[in-house]
């Protein structure tokens, strides 16, 4: 796939920047989601819904398709960091609030490198389906987790 029409480094930034446009469109969309059916429940449909599309996105044949799936699963995307950020500002002291967005944007970013160092060790030693059903168990147990464990009581 990355090696079609002799481009790879065109598709690659297709692909990594479609999921990019998909979060940027609906980001709007989202946001007002949020308000209709509250926080929690939207980044657990987020995280369960970005998970099973990361399954086709495993055994996709197609540059196309590829990006095609990489762009709906932009759109799940688009609430998750910033309906985590409302809830942290909303929760936090004044005193902290500060501290901890500045936490979450390094998690983020600690999840940009552990991600892709990953990534490529499990397809190292074995394929990049597998790096992707990781991915999608590692994903879907986080929604699970936030859909069970995770205390609702604050605002």
């Amino acid at each position: 796939m990355v090696g079609e029409n002799g481009k790879p480094s065109l598709i690659v930034g297709l692909a990594i920047s479609s999921t990019a446009l998909g979060s940027i469109l609906f980001s709007p969309f989202i946001g007002q989601l949020s308000h209709k059916i509250g926080p929690w429940t939207l980044i657990v449909t987020c995280l369960i819904i970005t998970g099973f599309l990361l399954i086709p996105q495993a055994y996709s044949t197609t540059t196309l398709e590829f990006i095609f799936l990489r762009f709906l699963m932009g759109l799940t995307l688009a609430g998750l960091i910033p309906t985590i950020t409302k809830i942290v500002g909303d929760n936090a002291s004044s005193e902290y609030s500060g501290t901890l967005l500045d936490w979450l944007i390094s998690v983020k970013y600690l999840g940009h490198i552990l991600g892709p160092l990953s990534g490529g060790a499990i397809a190292r030693y074995f394929d990049i389906s597998t790096v992707f059903i990781t991915t999608v168990l590692i994903i879907i147990a986080t929604g699970i987790m936030n859909l069970f464990f995770i205390n609702r009581r604050i605002r």
